[in-house]
């Protein structure tokens, strides 16, 4: 009796491990969705106000002025996980060393736990189907200084003149995300 105990023992993860393989191996005779239906809001239309999204909320950067767009790279934000390629940026701010880049915390968003900020030498980008453009980050990273309050993340240009891709990293109780913008160091 002990004997067939033990063999249930092992061969029960062996078979549970080798459902879960042949349940996630992609072979499936299930027809293809060639469906053209749209993604389904997020949140689901009709859900209660309030549940709040997975979609990561976006923000802004300003300098001297201008404001642009901030592109959304990695993130985890509720209940969903997206990893880019690298930075990811829409627009570009002019600026100087010794500026003050203000990023903008998501409205919305709860308090700000933790933020950093680097940058690096533009490249190459890499154009996404979207129209943002996505960076591969260099060896030549540098740490920027950073201050906040309830409402902005303050950035202190402290780099030479060039083209620079600016990557600040916001930590929420809800996750994180990272956000790009492209700096014309004058």
């Amino acid at each position: 009796m002990a004997l067939r105990a033990r063999l249930f023992a092992l061969a029960g993860p062996i078979l549970l491990s080798a459902a879960l393989v042949a349940g996630c191996s992609g072979h499936s005779n299930a027809a293809p969705d060639t469906t053209s239906a749209t993604r389904a809001p997020n949140p689901p239309a009709g859900a209660p106000s309030g549940l709040p999204s997975d979609d990561a909320p976006g923000t802004t950067a300003t300098a001297n002025g201008a404001t642009v767009d901030m592109g959304i790279g990695t993130h985890c934000w509720i209940r969903m996980c997206v990893d880019m390629i690298g930075p990811i940026t829409k627009g570009t701010l002019k600026v100087a060393h010794g500026d003050i880049i203000e990023v903008a915390v998501p409205q919305g968003a709860p308090p700000l736990n933790d933020v950093s900020a680097s940058a690096f030498p533009a490249t190459s980008p890499t154009v996404l189907d979207s129209g943002a453009n996505a960076w591969s980050p260099s060896a030549d990273s540098r740490d920027l200084s950073t201050g906040r309050d309830g409402s902005k993340v303050e950035v202190g240009v402290d780099l030479p003149a060039g083209t620079w891709i600016l990557s600040v990293g916001m930590y929420f109780a809800q996750g994180d995300i990272t956000y790009g913008v492209v700096l014309e160091v004058r």
